[in-house]
């Protein structure tokens, strides 16, 4: 025991990581060579003070919670906070924290740091300091971090001590490991292994290294390991053994591989949504050219045209309609570029955060797919945004074609507010009335559908405090249908309704409320395809009310039943 003491003590004092150990109240148990490198205290200054003294004022209270509720049961836990060195500067860290059980009763409290850059505390080759003479609290910590610590004798490399982690990652027993010390080579992946022996060469000769390699368990799964070893000298200064800690960096791997993928896949579609745009700028430059070269041609004719005036006029009014149209187009990329950047932002910050979480702390399988099930969503999310946009351009560009069939208007209603119906707060409730006898009639089925779900989604989404969503269908003797969705939310603004059916344009009052500014216009092209119209009646605080009429060429037979 005195021995492995002594080999978890060798590890501790030469890790680039400050590690700390404390009681409840903040006296100090023990800290690395690290640690008192990277705040400037000696083990002398540590007997006069307490943790929460080195605490920035705005974070200690923080620390107090954490200690005074922390029990031995609880294995690790998270810390960001900032501490203060002896000079009075301030750093900011991250610390994993573990609460261990005392021989006599209380609670060891044991922090290992991490911060941006660690190597300028690292100081493998200075002497160890510790509060700590029986070095229990040492072999605890190894007990339960889930790193593999090692020490190696320099001469013969013979393993003198291996933390139990061994077995979790590499999947073999310690004693094989112990009777073969370079039984973990026969593991590395066979176009790894060059590197590798390099490495182990170097820590022969007494110098640190730090790589990343492949391992195949015997189980047959394969995982990703980061080492880095460390030099441990005698009182003499003589190197005589090498420390290190090797770390699964698997899940971190796995997310940069997924990271990758969901880039090139935005990259093309990105690419795909441009094409269509450059298409309909090429478009209106072209009518814009021509004209100018109209333009052009009448200033060349002016003294014979002179008696014209009525046809200079409308030139005129045709020119300033053109430019009308280069503002609009300018207001219109200005809005695109706004709402891109802010909806692709929120996404985005969600998966580099999930993925910087899986980076940096070792999780059980469950708290990893919660992780990826929030990168899978950002990137739906995205992909929906992007297909609005594509199915917006194709409107607009007239490359949209009507698909009529017949369609049972009635039924698809009743199948949408299902589909809704399960993503919902209990805040809202969905109603469903329909007027007059139902019939199927020829129509889009797929426009329809992106319309329908367009309207109830705005409706929930702008009812933030909940109420009642309306959906009423009314069938006319006339072969018309129209299609009411109704709610009592946030409402829209007077001076907002002329522009509500712009692409990108939003709303005054929206406030923090997510949205694009597509959804409406791509209702208004659905609408207009089928030769229909679309009205709006609102009032600020009391609601809003889309009411929509289409033409419903009849079957040759009435739908039976409602």
């Amino acid at each position: 025991m005195s021995t492995c003491k002594e080999r978890l003590q060798s590890i501790l004092d030469v890790s680039s990581d400050p590690i700390q150990a404390t009681l409840p109240n903040g006296q100090f148990i023990y800290t690395n060579q690290s640690w008192q490198k990277l705040l400037g205290y000696s083990s002398t200054d540590l007997e006069q003070c307490l943790f929460f003294d080195l605490v920035h004022p705005a974070h200690r209270d923080l620390c107090l919670e954490m200690f005074q509720v922390g029990q031995p049961d609880i294995v690790t836990s998270t810390l960001q906070s900032v501490l203060l060195t002896r000079e009075g500067c301030e750093i900011e860290v991250t610390g994993t924290v573990s609460f261990q059980a005392q021989d006599d009763g209380s609670t060891g409290i044991w922090i290992l740091w991490h911060l941006s850059d660690q190597a300028e505390v690292q100081d493998a080759n200075s002497g160890r300091t510790t509060l700590d003479p029986n070095g229990q609290q040492l072999l605890q910590l190894a007990e339960v971090i889930r790193d593999v610590l090692y020490i190696h004798d320099i001469e013969s490399y013979q393993l003198l001590y291996i933390s139990p982690a061994f077995e979790q990652v590499w999947g073999l027993s310690l004693d094989k490991i112990y009777q073969d010390p370079y039984l973990w080579l026969a593991n590395i992946y066979p176009s790894d292994r060059p590197s590798v022996a390099q490495a182990v060469e170097r820590q022969l000769t007494g110098m640190a290294s730090k790589l990343e390699y492949r391992i195949i368990r015997p189980d047959g799964e394969l995982r990703w390991i980061e080492s880095r070893s460390f030099p441990v000298r005698d009182a003499q200064g003589r190197i005589y053994r090498i420390a290190g800690i090797a770390q699964d960096i698997t899940a971190r791997k796995q997310t940069e591989l997924a990271l990758k993928r969901f880039s090139r896949d935005l990259e093309r579609r990105i690419q795909e949504c441009s094409v269509e745009l450059g298409e309909t700028r090429a478009r209106l430059q072209a009518e814009i050219t021509a004209r100018q070269q109209i333009e052009a041609e009448l200033q060349t004719r002016e003294e014979s045209l002179r008696h014209s005036n009525t046809l200079l006029e409308a030139q005129q009014e045709t020119i300033s309609h053109t430019l009308k149209q280069e503002r609009e187009l300018g207001d219109l990329r200005s809005r695109f570029v706004t709402v891109v950047s802010h909806e692709f932002r929120t996404p985005l910050t969600t998966i580099q955060s999930a993925a910087e979480l899986l980076e940096y702390y070792d999780w059980s399988t469950e708290e990893k797919q919660e992780r990826f099930q929030q990168i899978k969503g950002a990137v739906k999310h995205m992909t929906e945004l992007l297909e609005d946009a594509l199915l917006m351009g194709r409107i607009e560009a007239g490359k949209l074609q009507l698909q009529r069939q017949c369609l049972d208007l009635h039924a698809l209603c009743r199948e949408v507010l299902a589909e809704l119906q399960v993503t919902i707060s209990p805040r809202h409730r969905l109603h469903f009335q329909v007027q007059g006898q139902p019939y199927a009639g020829q129509l889009d089925g797929k426009l329809i559908r992106q319309m329908l779900i367009n309207l109830l989604s705005n409706a929930i989404k702008y009812s933030p405090k909940g109420g009642p969503i309306g959906l009423s269908l009314f069938y006319s003797p006339d072969h018309t249908v129209l299609i009411q969705v109704q709610d009592e939310g946030i409402g829209i603004p007077l001076e907002d309704r002329d522009k509500l059916f712009q692409v990108f344009y939003r709303a005054m009052n929206v406030g923090t409320i997510q949205g694009t500014g597509i959804g409406l216009a791509i209702v208004k092209g659905c609408v207009e395809m089928h030769g229909g119209t679309v009205d709006l009646i609102s009032e600020v605080g009391q609601g809003t009310t889309f009411t929509i009429t289409l033409p419903l060429p009849p079957q040759n037979e009435p739908i039976i039943g409602q």
